[in-house]
């Protein structure tokens, strides 16, 4: 989001990265704080609320490489 204009225009106008989440899972969670706050700063702070581990930092590739019923590297 910092590299591109494009993405420097998005979060100059309040867009909020989510990271590696799902886009419907975005959805789910959207509504969620929705029906939490009508307040768009608690809003806010609650959709970057990492809730139940519906995203993270950053995802490596290999990390989601599953080699028989389990993630590699374990």
């Amino acid at each position: 989001m910092n590299v591109y204009d494009t993405g420097r225009d998005l979060l100059s106008f309040g867009v909020i990265p989510t990271d590696d989440m799902f886009p419907e899972t975005a959805l789910v969670k959207l509504m969620w704080v929705l029906g939490q706050t009508d307040n768009t700063q608690e809003a806010a702070k609650l959709f970057k609320t990492n809730i139940s581990y519906e995203f993270s930092p950053r995802t490596f590739p290999q990390e989601n490489i599953v080699e028989g019923g389990q993630k590699s590297g374990n």
